[in-house]
Order: structure tokens, then sequence, then C-alpha cells
């Protein structure tokens, strides 16, 4: 009986793309590449369900670098036929009003219908950066520009009767060993000075800054920084910060905790006769786990 092999080949560079090339075993003992086809995820071993050999990866949120699911591979005559996933996603939010100071709960509840849009907007999240009422986007002045700083936007964030410029942007990693994050700057003294926006004031949070905007409070006539983090794959925070000239207080915080979900999903490649993984997906619904790792298995 000849066996396979599978080769897993790193593409080089910082993406984390890699190949994995499937050989089959031939009578006189040499190997024939039977499939090939590049991915970027994390694991990989080789299950037995049924008599049958499987490729199982784990995948991952590329953005935020959490392991969100599997993906298995059926295998014919050295020939991928089928793949399917299995991947954790949200159904909904737990919005939790965790604080709410007086004069800042109309904020709070409209901040917190925010869950009902959802977050992720097909994995961008750019929009989250334009819809505070408290802030102007526009073109900066003359001298202050650069292209490498993001879009800019005035306010008078910390509440000093003053209007300050200062940038936001969204990094999106096209790197293995970066997450996505907020980039920020704030500029000072007549704008010839640069800090990072965040830092400067001393804002606390738990979790990655990924998006603030600048909503203004007609009850207490503040402008209020609402700072949105992610942890994890499913939970966000959103805190609302008073800023009065350099000191940062804490006058709301609203939990967002996802309804985690399993999705499965079947993509079906060659032969469409045939069911490779229907089985194997039915047993792991209803709670199948134990696979047995296999060494030199067959394609």
């Amino acid at each position: 009986m000849n066996h396979g092999k599978i080769v897993w080949i790193s593409e080089g560079g910082s993406l984390g793309s890699n190949s994995r090339v499937f050989l089959k075993g031939q009578k006189d003992g040499s190997f024939v590449k039977t499939d090939v086809w590049e991915n970027i995820t994390q694991e990989l071993i080789f299950i037995e369900f049924e008599g049958k050999n499987y490729l199982l990866e784990t995948t991952y949120d590329y953005n935020k670098k959490y392991t969100n699911g599997f993906l298995i591979s059926a295998f014919e005559d050295g020939i991928c036929r089928e793949r399917a996933s299995i991947l954790l996603t949200n159904d909904g939010y737990e919005t939790d009003i965790e604080l709410s100071d007086p004069g800042y709960e109309e904020l709070a509840h409209k901040i917190a219908g925010m869950a009902d849009d959802g977050f992720e907007k097909g994995y961008v999240y750019d929009w989250l950066l334009d819809i505070g009422n408290g802030e102007v986007k526009e073109d900066a002045p003359e001298g202050l520009k650069d292209p490498h700083r993001g879009t800019y936007y005035r306010s008078d964030i910390n509440n000093d009767g003053e209007e300050e410029w200062y940038t936001k942007s969204i990094f999106y990693p096209s790197s293995l060993y970066a997450n996505m994050y907020l980039e920020d700057s704030l500029y000072l003294n007549g704008n010839s000075k640069r800090e990072e926006l965040l830092a400067y004031y001393g804002l606390e949070y738990e979790g990655v800054p990924l998006a603030f905007w600048v909503e203004h409070v007609e009850e207490t006539d503040k402008q209020i920084v609402c700072l949105l983090c992610y942890e994890g794959l499913s939970r966000y925070i959103i805190y609302g910060i008073l800023i009065e000239e350099e000191a940062a207080s804490e006058v709301l915080e609203i939990d967002f905790r996802g309804n985690e979900k399993v999705e499965y999903t079947i993509k079906i490649l060659q032969d469409m006769r045939k069911m490779y993984t229907r089985n194997l997906l039915e047993a792991w619904k209803k709670g199948w786990r134990k696979a047995s790792q296999k060494k030199g298995s067959k394609l």
C-alpha cells in the first residue's frame, strides 16, 4: 500500500503565508505531487474518523490574532475534494452598562444601542472613527499635514475652551506578528509638537484600543472621548472619558460580550456527487472530539 506525504512550505516574509504540498506514493518508492494550496493557518495534524483520514488545521482572526476555528480537508487519490470549516462567530451581544455618572446616562444608553448594529462590518471598523458629534473632520492647516498620520480632526477634546488638532486611524495588519490597533496623535504648542493622544492624557483601559470619537453632552456641556477597545474574539468595551485640561476621569463604561455560536460550512472543490465531510461535521456537532493523530497517513 502506497502512502502519501504532506510538505509544509513557508513562503517567507512577514505575511505568514505557507503552502501545503501533497505527494502521493508510487510503486517504485517515489512521490508525485497531487495537490497544493496556500493558506495562513497555524497548526495542522491528520485525524482519523470512521476509518478515513482528514487534515485538521486551526484558523484564526488575522486582524486580532486569536484562534477562531478549524478547517477540515478531505482527500481522495491525493487530491483535496472538499473543505469544511468550524468557525466561532457572534450572534448579537449581551450589553452591560458598568458605569454611568450623573449627566451621562443618555449617552450611555445611546452607546449601548450600538450593539444592535454590531461592530464588525465586514471586519472593517473605520466607520467608528466618524460618528462623534463633538468633533470635525477636515484638512489640517498648512505645516501640520503629514500623509502618514491618518485623517485630521479638531475638537476641544480636553474642555479648556480651545480646540486641539489630532489624527486617528486603524492599523490593519499585513504581518503575522502584528494585530489591529488604534493609531493616534495629538498636536500641541501651536501644532509644533506631536504626542500619542491616549498616552498624553493617561487614559486607562482594558484590552486593545481600536477607535475613539468625541461626543458633546449638552446636559453637562462637556466633551467626552468614547474609546472602543477589544479583548479576545468577541468582547468589546467602550469607555466614556472626561478630560479636563490634562486630568482624565471615567464617566461611563459599557461592556459588550458576544453571544458566541459555531458556524459549520462546507466548500465542495471537486466531484459534487460524493459527500466527504458531512458525517464528520454531524459527529462534531454532537460532541465528538476524539481524533487520533496519524504519522505517515494516506492522503
